[in-house]
């Protein structure tokens, strides 16, 4: 789990743990290149080092910018290390 504080990539800094699924946690960050709040999903340490899940990982990345939803205003940015 990521600590309150940490920054991502030099734009998201972490705010809080919003959920968690099976393959990952979702984090409120701070986007300081949007200077807005957004939510980033973070692969869980135990399937980093599993080429499968990666690839389930990298696989519905692509999907969440078609999904809409009333709550959700879109995705700005998609990196995976």
């Amino acid at each position: 789990m990521l600590k309150e504080g940490v920054i991502l990539g030099e734009r998201y800094e972490i705010i809080s743990r919003i959920g968690s699924g099976g393959m990952a946690d979702v984090y409120k960050a701070k986007d300081h290149k949007l200077n807005r709040m957004v939510a980033v999903k973070v692969l869980k340490p135990e399937f980093r080092e599993d080429k499968t899940f990666i690839r389930k990982f990298r696989t519905e990345a692509p999907r969440r910018l078609l999904y809409r939803h009333g709550a959700c205003r879109g995705n700005y940015s998609e990196r995976l290390h």
